[in-house]
């Protein structure tokens, strides 16, 4: 799928807009806060959250949400990296994209609160570091452009993240 100029001059705005305020954060939990309400606001999007992994312990841990049912967070605060359900992302870095949530997942629907859910890996020199999940309370379907904004996204806030901590060492 070819971009738009448009949306090419969206998926900048958003990236310009996570970098400065990852310019401006002085903590790293203030870092993750600005990325995640930048790319939901930006995006269009109602909720979502950033986790990073631990190596040691084999999990990822939701380190900033917002807009996230409590009774779902429950469910999904620290997650296995091993386990089948999460795997894809935290292993062999491929994105998900949880779609139509009322029709093919009503448990997930009624827990989450959500329409759809897009789960994507975000890299730090080529290593999977974490994830960025966002939901969306409306749209069933996840457009390619926004697929595709949020895995460049990703990759760009691996990059953002990386730089935040060799800046701070």
């Amino acid at each position: 799928m070819k971009l738009s100029e448009k949306d090419h001059l969206k998926k900048a705005e958003i990236l310009n807009r996570i970098i400065i305020a990852a310019n401006n954060a002085d903590s790293l939990s203030l870092l993750l806060e600005e990325i995640v309400k930048k790319t939901i606001e930006l995006m269009g999007f109602d909720g979502g959250g950033i986790y990073l992994i631990d190596e040691s312990t084999r999990t990822a841990r939701l380190n900033y949400h917002v807009g996230m049912r409590q009774d779902f967070l429950k469910t999904c605060k620290t997650v296995t990296i091993d386990d089948p359900r999460y795997a894809p992302v935290y292993i062999s870095g491929t994105p998900i994209y949880a779609q139509n949530l009322p029709k093919k997942n009503p448990n997930m629907a009624e827990t989450s609160g959500f329409e759809s859910i897009m789960s994507i890996p975000v890299f730090s020199k080529e290593k999977i570091i974490g994830a960025m999940n966002i939901g969306s309370k409306q749209r069933h379907i996840i457009s390619q452009f926004e697929r595709k904004a949020l895995e460049y996204l990703s990759h760009e806030i691996g990059s953002v993240f990386q730089e935040y901590k060799q800046k701070k060492d």
